[in-house]
């Protein structure tokens, strides 16, 4: 939102949280961003605040892939009625081809690390993506972003995901 609001566009963004919201809106104040407490609001993804066709575009960094597949679907619904036809969205994703896990996987884990401890975690492959963005957005370009530790021999990557809303 830092960015964006930087770089001239209108950015509001979301959270579950209402602690992340808070910490959000004390790093754009801290930015010089004196709207903080309009352009964050705190929500549910399956209930956006905005009207049907509001955004040119949308981002979604990291979120989709924080909760139920289920959920992540509905949001994705709700997404495409905000975003006008023919706008993109753009979504990072995390994949299931790390250490341990067949390069293919695609399924839920309850996170027990303390950051997002009894969360649910969703893995995504290529078919998992297709389920998630079709039938309402037509996808422009995925790509897998790999990350290795060549010390310990550990490997992760997050999906890059462009889409344009049908």
């Amino acid at each position: 939102l830092i960015f964006g609001t930087q770089m001239g566009l209108q950015m509001p963004g979301m959270d579950l949280s209402a602690s992340a919201v808070a910490i959000a809106r004390q790093w754009l104040r801290s930015s010089g961003i004196d709207d903080a407490d309009e352009r964050v609001r705190a929500g549910d993804v399956r209930s956006l605040a905005w009207d049907q066709g509001y955004f040119h575009h949308a981002i979604s960094d990291s979120v989709l892939d924080s909760m139920p597949f289920s959920i992540a679907c509905e949001g994705v619904a709700e997404v495409a009625r905000v975003l006008r036809s023919g706008g993109y969205f753009y979504c990072s994703l995390i994949s299931g081809d790390e250490t341990g896990r067949s390069p293919d996987f695609a399924g839920e884990r309850v996170v027990t690390e303390t950051h997002e401890r009894s969360t649910i975690q969703s893995y995504f492959n290529e078919s998992r993506i297709r389920q998630l963005l079709e039938p309402n957005f037509q996808i422009v370009s995925r790509a897998l972003h790999q990350v290795r530790n060549f010390d310990d021999g550990t490997h992760h990557g997050r999906w890059h995901v462009t889409a344009r809303r049908l």
